[in-house]
């Protein structure tokens, strides 16, 4: 469970501490830690060279925060200082988010053939790294990059070269698809 005693700037600004609750049922910690796993899942993933599992429940939990938020904004009277640095708050949780989503989707476009073997071989127990949303999208990617490629250049090659297997691209003995270099791991946190 995440240290939930440290405190946003809008909580901050309306004069809460960690053991004040707005609501009797304690919501607000929720929220707390809501927030603060979703910092720790993004910041994880951009530094990580590999897709990490998905986090879609904290997603899922994040996204309905804002609505709700945004909802209370609409229904707040307008001018007042502590309504602008909600607002404020509402943006910076949204961008964190956007940009979680973003570096999954940079990472899935960047190694879909290393992923989705992963993904073929992995144990049937074994949790998935990719959402159902995101699994979909690989496959389609990976459709969508091989039409291209034979559109664009495969068509133009003798008929003994106009096979691409992306699953297979880059494989050696005993090893998986291509997948983040050293280099690429050393240089993941930017």
């Amino acid at each position: 469970m995440p240290d939930v005693s440290i405190l946003t700037p809008i909580q901050a600004s309306l004069g809460l501490n960690r053991t004040t609750s707005p609501n009797p049922k304690g919501a607000f910690f929720f929220q707390e830690a809501t927030g603060l796993s979703g910092y720790i899942a993004w910041m994880n993933e951009k530094c990580a060279p590999e897709l990490l599992e998905s986090k879609t429940e904290i997603v899922e939990c994040v996204m309905e925060q804002l609505e709700h938020m945004e909802e209370n904004l609409k229904r707040a009277k307008q001018g007042d200082l502590k309504i602008s640095i909600h607002r404020m708050e509402v943006e910076r949780i949204r961008y964190v988010l956007s940009s979680y989503l973003r570096c999954r989707l940079r990472k899935i476009e960047k190694y879909f053939p290393h992923i989705l073997e992963k993904e073929k071989t992995r144990a049937e127990g074994e949790a998935s790294i990719l959402s159902p949303e995101e699994f979909a999208f690989a496959k389609e990617y990976m459709a969508n990059t091989e039409n291209h490629l034979k559109n664009v250049a495969l068509r133009h090659m003798p008929p003994n070269l106009q096979k691409v297997e992306f699953l297979k691209a880059g494989k050696e003995e005993g090893q998986e698809g291509p997948s983040p270099s050293a280099h690429e791991q050393l240089d993941s946190c930017r």
